[in-house]
C-alpha cells in the first residue's frame, strides 16, 4: 500500500507520524494504545456489569430487592465508590431500593442519623 495508502486512511495524524522522529512515533503508538486498551477494559467490565445484573434479574423473578443490591453493587465498583444509595419512584413517592457503604455514612444518607 505505501506511503500514499497510509496518509489516505490516517490523513493528517499518518502524515505527522511519517515525518516525526522514530521515537515520538513509537511513544505517540504506545500511548494510544494504552488509551485504547484502557477504553477496552472499561467496556469490558461495564458489559460484566450488565451480564451479572441479566443473571439476577433473570434467577429472581417477582422480587426486585436482589436487581437493586447487583445494581448498586455494580455502580459502586465501576465508579469505584465507597458508598452509595439506590432510590426507585414508584410514581406516588421515592424509596430507598439498595444502600451500601460504611453504616454511618449510610445511616447519615438515608436521614437516620445526624452528619
Amino acid at each position: 500500500m505505501g506511503i500514499g495508502g497510509a496518509d489516505r486512511r490516517g490523513g493528517k495524524l499518518a502524515t505527522a507520524m511519517l515525518d516525526a522522529d522514530p521515537r515520538q512515533t513509537i511513544a505517540e503508538l504506545q500511548r494510544q494504545l494504552v488509551e485504547r486498551t484502557a477504553e477496552r477494559d472499561e467496556a469490558l467490565e461495564r458489559e460484566a456489569a450488565t451480564a451479572e445484573v441479566l443473571q439476577v434479574i433473570n434467577s429472581s423473578p417477582g422480587d426486585l430487592a436482589p436487581v437493586f443490591d447487583a445494581m448498586l453493587d455494580n455502580a459502586l465498583r465501576l465508579c469505584e465508590a465507597a458508598y452509595g444509595v439506590l432510590t426507585v419512584f414508584d410514581g406516588e413517592s421515592v424509596r430507598t431500593a439498595s444502600a451500601r457503604g460504611e453504616a454511618r455514612i449510610v445511616d447519615w444518607l438515608l436521614g437516620r442519623a445526624p452528619a
